[in-house]
């Protein structure tokens, strides 16, 4: 199945490490705008979630914001 075809329309990778959880968020859609709300709302989401469990997640590193 070719990348622009995939078998699934989200895909989430969390990775645990000394500083807590990263985490990323793909998501496939055909419509630009609906692409961007739908990872928006599941980082979002993802972040409350691992934040209810009690599970630590990792700060954004200061190089990363612009």
């Amino acid at each position: 199945m070719s990348e622009a075809s995939p078998e699934y329309g989200y895909s989430v990778k969390i990775k645990r490490t000394a500083k807590g959880a990263r985490y990323t968020i793909h998501v496939h859609n055909q419509d630009k705008q609906s692409a961007i709300d739908e990872t928006v709302g599941m980082y979002v989401a993802l972040a409350k979630a691992l934040e209810a469990q009690g599970q630590i997640v990792a700060p954004i590193e200061e190089e990363c914001r612009s």
